[in-house]
């Protein structure tokens, strides 16, 4: 019986590392102050402004991706328009929109992992004022909201 379920448990940890969620959502997987970003060889900083990084991972319903190929090398490129789309930071009631952002690092016909987006913000930003919401509908039908207080 106790190999049994071994045996069980290590052909089902696949399916279960995949992306965290086992249905419709997003997730935060990382959020911290950077110094500077780098892109196509050039290191981006901004005088007396404070950068958040924030990494995300998806699961969606196949309809959200349906015409696509998955296979195709701007796939992802075509999730991170999509997907950034539903992204919506916020310090206080002002929304701020992403100063840049890299495609997810994965992706299949259901799923997007490790896509990144950066937000510069005044300095003097207090962490207690940062929310982050996702519109989770576009996911799919009973997508858990996100909706949360950052800090980096």
């Amino acid at each position: 019986m106790k190999r049994l379920y071994m045996a069980l448990s290590f052909a089902l940890l696949p399916l279960m590392a995949g992306c965290g969620l086992t249905g419709p959502g997003a997730k935060i997987t990382s959020v911290k102050y950077v110094n500077s970003f780098q892109t196509e060889g050039v290191e981006y900083t901004f005088q007396g402004k404070k950068i958040v990084k924030m990494e995300l991972t998806f699961r969606f319903d196949e309809t959200f991706a349906a015409g696509l190929d998955s296979t195709s090398d701007d796939y992802r490129r075509i999730l991170y328009s999509k997907l950034v789309n539903g992204a919506h930071f916020y310090i206080g009631s002002e929304a701020v929109k992403p100063t840049y952002g890299f495609w997810p690092q994965k992706a299949g016909k259901d799923f997007a992992k490790e896509m990144t987006l950066f937000y510069v913000i005044p300095n003097d930003t207090a962490s207690s004022s940062m929310r982050f919401t996702f519109d989770t509908s576009m996911l799919g039908k009973n997508a858990p909201a996100l909706d949360t207080a950052i800090y980096p």
